[in-house]
């Protein structure tokens, strides 16, 4: 961004308002002298030495992205369940209590969305407590995934594509979770605390 009449910041080279008399950015007079240019610029932290803390800080936030999509996708899913029992409750040829698996299956979807949204939200306070939470969701979804694809024979609930699907999903979440929580023990600083 150019300012008409403006002037450039020798240390940090943003642009200023002709009337400002130090930079906005990082206080330097507009009249000072190379000397004083100097030890502000060697004051600053270089920009590369941030690249660890926001790898870091990227670690301990993509699962609370990934968390915060399913949430969305489970209270979808508890929904369309909860429709689902509707419909087989009016069926008249349905038996009398057909309706009440697929509306435990709402209900357990409702209970995991509330699980998820809560670890989603604490996980961006780096609280340690949220990806545990986290990493016994997707270890408790893929160790029932795991069980139904050796158990249970194909189409039974879902093809043996959709179980494949939801044991790489939740362990690429558990390797989240269990990346996070070791990130979070370590304190905000990536040092032991």
């Amino acid at each position: 961004m150019t300012i008409d009449g403006g002037w450039i910041c020798r240390t940090c080279w943003k642009t200023n308002r002709p009337s400002d008399r130090r930079c906005y950015r990082c206080h330097t007079p507009r009249t000072a002298d190379d000397a004083t240019i100097g030890s502000q610029r060697g004051a600053k932290p270089l920009p590369a030495s941030k690249d660890a803390g926001d790898a870091l800080d990227l670690l301990v936030a993509l699962p609370a992205v990934v968390f915060s999509w399913f949430w969305r996708l489970y209270v979808l899913g508890g929904i369309l369940f909860l429709g689902l029992s509707v419909l087989i409750a009016i069926n008249d040829r349905a038996p009398q209590f057909a309706w009440v698996p697929a509306a435990g299956v709402a209900g357990g979807a409702f209970l995991l969305a509330v699980v998820m949204r809560w670890a989603s939200s604490a996980m961006r306070a780096r609280n340690p407590w949220a990806y545990f939470t986290a990493l016994a969701v997707s270890l408790g979804i893929g160790g029932f995934t795991w069980y139904a694809l050796n158990n249970l024979p194909a189409g039974t609930g879902n093809p043996d594509w959709m179980r494949y699907a939801t044991l790489a999903i939740f362990g690429f979440t558990a390797l989240l979770a269990a990346v996070g929580l070791m990130l979070s023990l370590a304190g905000d600083d990536g040092q032991p605390s």
